[in-house]
């Protein structure tokens, strides 16, 4: 292999960092939070919980600085020494497990994770065009999911076999080799520069419906994470490990269906893939509401991560697409935010749909808001997430 040919693999691979980094915050903590709430003591719970939000309002911070320092620092430099930033507070709970420290960590972690996703979406969409654009966007967010996959269940294995400080050696191992790589193969590439503030106002003007919809609709990957498992509960599946699968499906689905998302929209074109996400979607959060046994919910939460893996992509392209150059990182980045945005709003939208409709009738009452929107898409003349096409 040439070592150009080399590079160009290994800068490829560095454009994934952005949902891996994303897919990480959440998955090698998950099985250690125990241990990390009986290490805090009286508010240990407390603790754990905070642990695993931190870093959603770190990446939400990001999100309006992020395009200033890509501006300033230029995408190579931005991911490189943010990657830097990961790999330090992701890996520091091996050593500085006390509260404040390791609350410090996971908040710098989720700020860095922000500047990796800008970077490297800014970079993939400078190198690519046309349908390889959508294809290395689709390629991201299916390799996000797989990572995340498999660091949960590593990280499993690690804390039953060993102790749960271990399991954060995962953030350095695989984010240091996107640094390493990041090192030796990304390029120098400056955007057109814009003062920090006006492009700011300009992006949310801009897209303010995309960062709408980005909000809202990452309440369906959180409202499966976070209530699947009572809800199977309830139908009496009480086997934790079927509940695991049944939830993992979600992650199995986005990932697969991300793998082609390019391939869908160049043959389907933008307003058709983004109504029948959403319309997948819809099926899959009905299917989950009143489905009687767990493989009907498993089949629902399936269909509700094709969906993800469809209309998250297609969101990052509108993204990517509708603004001018020098408005272009800043776009990207509050584009993470609204996401992220989401997650925390995610408790007061599912449990006042939960308070109203029951457990099984919020994720119905979603179906039919979803459904909706799929109706709106459909039969609307215009709007600014219905029109963008990849350019060539």
């Amino acid at each position: 292999m040439s070592q150009g040919r080399g590079r160009r693999i290994g800068f490829a691979i560095v454009l994934m960092a952005g949902m891996t980094s994303q897919s990480l915050i959440f998955a090698p903590i998950a099985p250690a939070l125990p241990g990390i709430a009986a290490r805090a003591g009286t508010h240990g719970e407390t603790v754990a919980q905070l642990c695993f939000a931190l870093p959603s309002l770190g990446l939400i911070l990001s999100g309006l600085l992020a395009g200033g320092i890509i501006d300033r620092f230029g995408p190579r430099g931005a991911i490189i020494w943010s990657l830097v930033l990961y790999v330090v507070t992701g890996t520091s709970p091996v050593l500085l497990d006390a509260p404040v420290p390791l609350l410090a960590t996971r908040l710098l972690m989720g700020f860095a994770t922000g500047i990796i996703t800008t970077s490297a979406t800014v970079l993939l969409v400078a190198s690519y065009e046309g349908e390889a654009r959508g294809r290395m966007l689709g390629y991201q967010s299916s390799t996000g999911s797989a990572v995340g996959l498999v660091a949960l269940l590593v990280a499993g294995a690690i804390v039953q076999h060993a102790d749960w400080h271990m399991a954060f050696l995962l953030y350095g191992g695989v984010m240091g080799i996107f640094l390493l790589l990041a090192i030796v193969c990304v390029p120098s590439i400056r955007p057109v520069r814009e003062g920090a503030s006006a492009g700011a106002g300009k992006a949310i003007v801009l897209l303010w419906p995309g960062y709408l919809a980005a909000c809202l609709l990452f309440v369906i990957p959180a409202s499966c994470g976070s209530q699947l498992a009572f809800l199977l509960r309830d139908r009496g599946t009480h086997d934790a490990f079927a509940q695991a699968v049944v939830i993992a499906m979600v992650n199995l689905g986005s990932m697969s269906s991300a793998a082609v998302f390019g391939r869908i929209e160049a043959a389907c074109g933008p307003r058709r893939t983004f109504a029948s996400s959403l319309a997948i979607g819809a099926l899959g959060l009905l299917l989950i509401g009143v489905g009687p046994s767990a493989w009907v919910v498993g089949t629902g939460s399936l269909l509700s991560g094709i969906a993800v893996g469809l209309y998250f992509p297609y969101l990052w392209l509108v993204a990517a697409t509708l603004p001018s150059p020098e408005l272009r990182s800043k776009v990207l980045a509050l584009q993470a935010s609204a996401m992220y945005l989401g997650g925390f709003l995610y408790p007061a939208i599912f449990g006042g749909l939960s308070r109203g409709f029951g457990l099984e009738g919020a994720f119905v009452a979603m179906a039919v808001l979803m459904s909706f929107a799929t109706a709106v898409v459909l039969l609307a003349r215009s709007g600014r997430l219905l029109l963008v096409r990849a350019p060539g």
